[in-house]
């Protein structure tokens, strides 16, 4: 396509030739058994290369024992016994005429939620806040031992048919570890100046160029900026790729932000937030630069590429989200993109392993065939309900070859999607909505919207599908006369809800800490009330992404929430007061309220499926929140899942 010939053109990278711009960047999907990728990683990558990338950078592949966790889940290159299935996934990606790098690291003193079963390592004995032991400090021999682990690795990756390696030196894992003197304090040749805390590196670099050879790409991904009191810098990297590039070993830089645990930014970041960063380091060097994190529109790709900011644009989630991405966008299809809306719910939890809230496939691809069949027998299907269960329904039945018609009692489509997006730095949710809307559209689906269907419009059709999802629980507080009491959609669902500046609300969380009652205090915070937020957990946010709970109570802490935990709601005792007491000591506390705001759940709206069954005699099924109200994700999967069956 002429608008994104930029983003399409080939590109050399060292030895190999990529045949456009575009880069999986490194992730795991976490199906390896004993440190060995398994027919469902493979079936996973394997749909990523035919996709259309130019270039997959496999990750969370570990060059030594003393990074392994004790489930063995992280891919153990420095094992011969990996060689085999890397095999097939190299000949499998190459056969999609894509190229195919594998990343490499050790984790150091981080833990990535597992325990291991060796004493965790550093350049020096810091304790991270993230881990919870304190590391040994690696001697001179350990160190010798890593370097030669990274180097077998490579050398192994190489036998395994990739195309090349990169040295995964961000996010906080050993090697940037050795680089930032904020976790280096060694005084030997390890320390001490940016020379000492190169030398590590360099090793690495020279061990691996010597065991891989000079036909085999080696690559170096940089944090640009560690974003953490102390941590490397953007005026650090520049100073360390000026070094690196001066030695001649390495054929290209990925760069990125953050270190673990807030890297992969979620909805609340804007796209493209590495971009001033690449363009700076690119300025430096005469290294090809790879950018990625947060790049989701094929426009600001183009623009990464045409402006010079980058010669190469990565992108993970993006991928995750749609493995098609590439091949939508060079045939003009961009408006059938599965978009990935930045939550980081499901891809970011790996329970037990990768998979994608917008795309149930995703992780999923050697149990559900990327391709809809057309079914046999053809159906005229109705779909009550147009939130997320709902339109996926109605798109993998329309793409099975089925007549639907979908039934939505409102004027627009969405659901409850339409409420949480409302919430403070949410909105990106509404983009899956989009896309399904835009997809039911295209496959010609009935949409008939204000029309809340009854059991005479829905009597001559083969199959229902019941989508009707699920309805705020109201609290029932003792005295609650006495005040005034909302739930959490009041608030969140209309445009205008305030209490006033300066007035006093208390937000209760039902315990599952989720979304929408941090919402409701983000929301009344930012209007000027005093919010309370009381939780009867012993932790705040325990259901919301990793990633996400560090920017949300940086955002509530900004704006003088105050929080209670293991406090449960009583009574509200007087006008403007209620009162908490405590789940454990049973001690009470009054709080000023001139506003009560109560998160408690939700249940399932199931009353139509109900009766449908009792007086019509045809296929009839309920799914997502119609059977039990949970996320988006178990929405869209439960009626991908049924679409496919009928």
């Amino acid at each position: 396509m002429t608008k994104y010939k930029n983003l399409f053109s080939s590109f050399k990278l060292g030895p190999i030739t990529l045949k456009n711009r575009i880069v999986g960047l490194p992730h795991s999907t976490a199906r390896v058994i004993d440190g060995v990728p398994t027919d469902e990683d493979f079936a996973y990558f394997e749909e990523r290369a035919r996709g259309g990338a130019g270039l997959l950078i496999t990750g969370a592949t570990i060059v030594h024992p003393s990074s392994a966790l004790r489930r063995r889940m992280l891919i153990e290159a420095y094992n011969d016994s990996v060689i085999p299935m890397l095999r097939r996934r190299t000949e499998a990606i190459h056969a999609h005429g894509a190229k195919v790098i594998g990343q490499i690291l050790h984790l150091g003193r981080e833990m990535i939620g597992g325990e291991s079963d060796y004493p965790l390592s550093a350049p020096s004995s810091l304790q991270s806040p993230r881990g919870l032991y304190r590391p040994k400090e690696l001697s001179h021999d350990e160190i010798a031992e890593l370097v030669s682990g990274f180097a077998i690795s490579a050398k192994n990756l190489k036998e395994a048919g990739y195309d090349g390696v990169e040295i995964h030196a961000a996010h906080g894992y050993l090697v940037a570890q050795f680089l930032s003197s904020a976790t280096n304090q060694r005084t030997d040749k390890y320390g001490g100046s940016l020379e000492g805390r190169l030398q590590f590196l360099i090793e690495i670099l020279e061990t691996v160029r010597e065991a891989t050879g000079n036909d085999f790409a080696i690559g170096l991904r940089l944090s640009s900026d560690e974003e953490i009191s102390g941590g490397m810098e953007l005026s650090d990297t520049l100073d360390i790729v000026k070094k690196i590039t001066e030695l001649g070993l390495i054929n290209y830089l990925n760069i990125t932000i953050g270190i673990r645990g807030a890297y992969v930014k979620d909805m609340s970041t804007p796209e493209g937030i590495t971009i001033e960063a690449s363009r700076a380091i690119r300025k430096s060097t005469n290294l090809p630069v790879i950018i990625g994190q947060r790049i989701k529109n094929p426009d600001t790709a183009e623009q990464i590429i045409s402006e010079g900011v980058a010669d190469l644009v990565g992108m993970a989630r993006s991928l995750i989200a749609d493995p098609e991405w590439p091949a939508k966008v060079q045939s003009g299809r961009t408006n059938e993109i599965i978009p990935c809306i930045g939550c980081n719910q499901e891809c970011r939890a790996f329970d037990p392993s990768l998979f994608c809230t917008v795309n149930p496939i995703t992780g999923r691809e050697h149990e559900l065939n990327p391709r809809i069949s057309i079914s046999e027998h053809p159906k005229k299907i109705a779909i009550v309900g147009g939130g997320p269960a709902g339109l996926e329904a109605a798109k993998v039945a329309a793409q099975r070859g089925h007549s639907v018609v979908l039934f939505e009692q409102q004027s627009y489509l969405g659901g409850q999607v339409n409420i949480a997006a409302r919430e403070p730095h949410r909105g990106e949710l509404l983009q899956v909505i989009n896309y399904l809307s835009s997809e039911i559209q295209r496959l010609n689906v009935s949409v008939r919207l204000g029309q809340k269907a009854d059991i005479s419009d829905l009597a001559n059709f083969e199959s229902i599908i019941v989508a009707t999802g699920a309805i705020p629980v109201q609290p029932k507080i003792a005295g609650e006369e006495n005040g005034q009491i909302y739930t959490v959609y009041d608030v969140l669902q209309s445009d205008n809800f305030s209490v006033g500046e300066k007035k006093s609300a208390v937000v209760v969380d039902d315990g599952t800490g989720f979304w929408p009652a941090f919402s409701a205090a983000e929301h009344l915070a930012k209007c000027g009330a005093e919010v309370t937020y009381v939780t009867p957990a012993r932790t705040i946010g325990a259901s919301i992404p990793h990633e996400s709970i560090q920017p949300l109570l940086k955002r509530l802490g900004a704006l003088g929430v105050r929080f209670m935990v293991l406090q449960q709601l009583t009574e509200i005792s007087s006008s403007h007061n209620v009162l908490v007491q405590n789940v454990i000591s049973g001690e009470t506390t009054t709080l000023k309220a001139d506003s009560l705001v109560i998160d408690a759940g939700r249940q399932q709206e199931n009353t139509l499926a109900h009766k449908l069954k009792e007086v019509l005699d045809i296929p009839i099924y309920s799914v997502g929140d119609t059977v039990s109200p949970r996320r988006i994700s178990n929405a869209i999967f439960e009626a991908h899942q049924l679409a496919r069956k009928i």
